[in-house]
């Protein structure tokens, strides 16, 4: 006997608006108007050929924003920010790893509550030691030995998770590296150096070299514990200097918003699925692109 209930297919009545003309760092929606007798389900997705989608997640409170490493392993750091306000930290972990992370993180983080726009350091050594302006800003931290692990093993390929309420399981909100590909020797092992995520760049569990400053090598000539030596390199690391992150509101709506459009989302595509999933007779519906 079939439970699903009556009603009928998804109809698009409203398309999305094809060409949007929109300054950088400004906020923009994309609007579908659909109906139907049975309840819609909304997915959207982003391409860049009007071929090949992918799904587009909800921005996370929590993202990566740089990595660091000295001379010999001797400092080693992840750098976290803040997009929102986060009651306890423990919701989130990492994995780093030589070649595919699994689906839930090696290490949880600290119970701890952090502010949107303050950061959070993952490290090993006294890193401080190395900079001139740690406390410059908001700021708190914790060692842990998978952050010396990866710069002795090469484990340069980094998830960040976080854990989904209902189900209690983990999701991945956000990577560095193509976790595809062994990281040792690849383009994100900054080999005694360090990488930053551009100002105005989201989370995202697909790695985009476009969204990060690379500076392999850096802190090879210098002493991997010098006193202040960040500040004698020609490139220093750029230290808790992340700023206004994108994000994408209402992924499962009918309405997208993207906060803060950066320049690299010139020319992408968007789109969005409908669906009545409690329809028997339920097929999907796609917005033109």
């Amino acid at each position: 006997k079939d439970y699903l209930e009556a009603g009928s297919q998804a109809v698009i009545d409203l398309q999305p608006i094809e060409e949007n003309a929109i300054s950088e760092f400004s906020d923009f929606e994309l609007i579908v108007g659909a109906s139907s007798d049975a309840v819609l389900n909304y997915q959207w997705q982003v391409s860049d050929d009007c071929e090949t989608w992918t799904d587009l997640n909800e921005s996370p409170a929590l993202m990566l924003t740089g990595v660091f490493e000295t001379k010999n392993g001797s400092y080693n750091g992840i750098e976290l920010y803040a997009v929102r306000d986060i009651e306890d930290l423990s919701k989130f972990g990492f994995t780093t790893s030589n070649g595919t992370p699994g689906s839930s993180p090696q290490r949880s983080l600290a119970n701890t509550s952090l502010k949107a726009g303050q950061y959070y350091m993952l490290y090993y050594g006294n890193w401080t030691n190395f900079f001139s302006d740690e406390n410059s800003t908001s700021y708190k931290s914790y060692q842990y030995n998978e952050i010396y692990y990866k710069s002795i093993y090469n484990n340069h390929n980094i998830a960040l998770y976080e854990r989904v309420q209902t189900s209690g399981s983990w999701k991945k909100i956000d990577v560095i590296g193509d976790h595809s590909k062994p990281s040792n020797g690849s383009d994100w092992d900054v080999d005694q150096g360090w990488m930053y995520r551009k100002n105005g760049r989201g989370a995202s569990t697909i790695y985009n070299p476009d969204d990060w400053n690379i500076k392999k090598n850096e802190f090879s000539l210098i002493g991997g514990t010098s006193a202040n030596g960040n500040d004698i390199v020609q490139d220093g690391y750029p230290l808790f200097k992340f700023s206004g992150p994108s994000e994408f509101r209402g992924v499962n709506n009918d309405t997208l918003t993207i906060v803060r459009t950066p320049l690299s989302y010139n020319d992408k595509n968007f789109r969005v699925l409908v669906t009545t999933p409690g329809f028997k007779c339920d097929t999907t519906v796609a917005s033109v692109c």
